[in-house]
């Protein structure tokens, strides 16, 4: 079991450096080439490589930060991280909640959800995540130019390419919920309802 948790540990570590290299390398490609040229669309490329970085950062703060079960966010704060993270992969945001907060446990399945539909929609596209507490579900509905199927498992050998997936089923095995893909064509839908 301890192997597992240092696989666990090891997995995302390497998921959160692979996040980030990209937009860190354009930061220091772009410096060395505005030192050399002073070109003003190599600041505005820098400015955006930092932007992302810093999304990047705070969602992953977030995704991971250990609050407790009575923390709530605000919908406006959530949706805002989320937004600012997926905006750097070219996927545009709402969440549709008829409360003003939300609940960390259904903050963190919108995260992972988040972090999914960016794995699946490498082209970007849209993102839509409703609440309803009624009848204990959140609805994803996500759209765009190509979608692959998302494998949502737990598997015994995590690495950094399926490390959210597998904390995601894990999350919602752990809060009693369960899942539903349904897929048509270049639209997926992801259905997390408590058991």
């Amino acid at each position: 079991m301890e192997k597992l948790g240092i696989q666990l540990e090891s997995a995302l570590i390497l998921r959160i450096c692979h996040d980030l290299i990209t937009p860190f390398n354009a930061i220091s490609l772009g410096m060395d080439a505005f030192l050399l040229s002073r070109e003003d669309d190599l600041l505005k490329n820098l400015q955006h490589s930092i932007n992302k970085a810093n999304a990047v950062l705070k969602f992953t703060r977030e995704l991971f930060s250990t609050r407790s079960d009575t923390f709530c966010y605000a919908s406006a704060t959530l949706n805002q991280i989320v937004v600012d993270f997926l905006q750097c992969y070219g996927i545009s945001f709402d969440i549709k909640s008829d409360f003003n907060s939300v609940p960390s446990i259904a903050a963190k399945i919108i995260m992972y959800t988040a972090v999914i539909m960016k794995e699946i929609m490498p082209y970007g596209g849209t993102m839509v995540t409703s609440i309803d507490n009624e009848s204990s579900t959140i609805t994803t509905r996500g759209s765009g130019r190509s979608i692959f199927a998302p494998e949502i498992a737990m598997t015994t050998e995590p690495s950094y390419r399926n490390i959210m997936r597998h904390n995601f089923a894990k999350l919602l095995s752990a809060c009693g919920f369960e899942l539903e893909v349904i897929q048509d064509g270049s639209n997926i839908v992801l259905v997390q309802k408590l058991c």
